[in-house]
């Protein structure tokens, strides 16, 4: 059996200059792959790469199965705006975050209100949370809280 020289690219080892040097698709795909565990790194390489805003859907779906980043991908189209992509995914989860961070504070609020009630009125956890109307979900996780 013949011996068969392999080379190997490991975007993460890969400098500047390197990168500088692939002038198609694969520049953008590498220096993704290079910078998805930096967000900083990450950002200035999206502003900077021009080819990310018209990427051929194949180039982003490997940028997506190798990172991991949930591009969303139109089946139909032929290129794909990864700034956008990736923009969009932050705002999502942005988004997701604020909202989360919202009901944890109103179970907070609703916590010390059946915490008052209870010392106030000299009540019982459940005869406090149905004075104050607490839905059934809410109690379970009021429950798991006190």
């Amino acid at each position: 059996m013949a011996d068969y020289r392999i080379n190997l690219i490991e975007p993460a080892a890969m400098s500047e200059e390197d990168l500088d040097k692939f002038q198609s698709n694969l520049r953008a795909v590498l220096g993704f792959i290079k910078y998805s565990n930096d967000s900083d790194a990450l950002g200035a390489f999206l502003s900077k790469e021009t080819s990310l805003h018209d990427l051929d859907v194949e180039a982003a779906r490997v940028i997506s199965m190798c990172t991991n980043t949930q591009i969303d991908i139109d089946e139909n189209a032929e290129v794909v705006d990864v700034c956008k992509a990736v923009q969009d995914m932050n705002n999502k989860a942005r988004l997701a975050g604020k909202q989360e961070g919202l009901t944890e504070g109103r179970l907070e609020t609703l916590l010390n209100d059946v915490k008052n009630v209870m010392e106030s009125l000299k009540m019982t956890v459940d005869d406090a949370m149905n004075v104050l109307k607490v839905s059934k979900e809410d109690q379970t996780v009021l429950r798991k809280m006190i």
